[in-house]
């Protein structure tokens, strides 16, 4: 069975370290690889800071906090840049999701909602995903990017 690829926003993980409820369910189940998250540098930089800057974490509790995730996430260097979002983190999820073929992009972000006839994978909040994820677990070889 193929998983689904994911790119899980940066309020999404900053959700669920910080506060708990329906992210940290989608970041447990990304931890535990239920699908492939898939990553960049610009989202683990974007990451880091806004947990060390706006909540206050030590580095080394960003680090500490961020690894797990960190180490079973599928790296991408996303190559062509994207400017369909006037936020310009926004852009950084967007070809993180185009470069690696996501089939999702989870986030509470409505610069990025607004996209979703735009870009080539689904855009849910996370309620959404999750209640998506437990109903559909794993994606049949005609759904989603081949």
């Amino acid at each position: 069975m193929t998983r689904w690829r994911v790119v899980l926003d940066t309020n999404v993980l900053i959700s669920a370290y910080q506060f708990g409820g329906k992210p940290a369910q989608i970041l447990q189940l990304a931890e535990s690889e239920s699908f492939v998250s898939l990553a960049s540098g610009p989202l683990k930089s974007e990451l880091a800071r806004i947990l060390a800057e706006k909540f206050l974490m030590p580095r080394s509790l960003v680090l500490a906090t961020c690894t797990a995730f960190w180490q079973i996430a599928e790296w991408i260097e996303p190559k062509t840049p994207c400017n369909l979002c006037p936020d310009e983190a926004d852009n950084r999820v967007l070809e993180c999701a185009i470069e690696g073929s996501a089939d999702f992009i989870v986030t509470g972000d409505h610069h990025l909602l607004d996209l979703a006839s735009a870009v080539d994978c689904i855009l849910l909040k996370p309620a959404p995903f999750l209640a998506f994820l437990q109903s559909t677990p794993f994606k049949s070889s005609s759904a989603g990017h081949s």
